[in-house]
């Protein structure tokens, strides 16, 4: 199944995404490389220059030997990625992730990542947008990415994952939440 929240322009403008994400107790990790992608925010691939990439994405991936569920990002590059928890810690309880953007095609953009309503990274001074792009859309469900490794070996070992998302929210930043200068 796949949530799709529409087109929309991003470039100069300030967003905030809100979703809740349930791992189920039996969600078992992919191995052998693979990339379990939760929810991205893609690009729209209108403008020149543009191609089908992701803005950001949250992501079940491997990491200094475990599984994490993480914030990455196309634009934002940064040397360690924004860890929102051990997948073995998430499982069986609802997580509440708030994504703050500002939109950005140089380096004066804004990530704010909170997790539980509780700040877990504050990027500033960054871009935000994936190279040409203004524009995008966001959408959720369970996106397996690397998967190769799978299917040139032994693809039926390729196990059933479930997670559940709830409270999915797009919107403007409430006055009192906007970015200060």
């Amino acid at each position: 199944q796949e949530v799709h929240l529409g087109d929309m322009r991003l470039k100069n403008k300030e967003h905030i995404f809100e979703y809740a994400v349930y791992f189920d107790e039996s969600y078992e990790p992919l191995e052998k490389g693979a990339v379990v992608i939760i929810g991205q925010m893609h690009t729209d691939n209108k403008a020149k220059g543009c191609h089908s990439c992701c803005h950001f994405w949250a992501q079940d991936f491997k990491y200094k030997g475990e599984h994490y569920y993480s914030w990455a990002s196309k634009a934002a590059y940064a040397s360690e990625p924004v860890i929102i928890g051990k997948i073995e810690d998430l499982k069986g309880k609802w997580t509440h992730l708030k994504f703050h953007v500002l939109w950005k095609l140089d380096e004066t953009g804004r990530f704010k990542i909170y997790k539980n309503n509780k700040i877990i990274a504050d990027l500033k001074n960054i871009k935000t947008l994936a190279e040409t792009c203004t524009g995008g859309y966001m959408k959720f469900g369970i996106y397996r990415h690397r998967t190769i490794g799978y299917w040139n070996s032994d693809w039926e070992s390729l196990p059933d994952q479930r997670v559940y998302l709830d409270s999915i929210i797009f919107r403007k930043p409430k006055k009192e939440e906007k970015f200060k200068n």
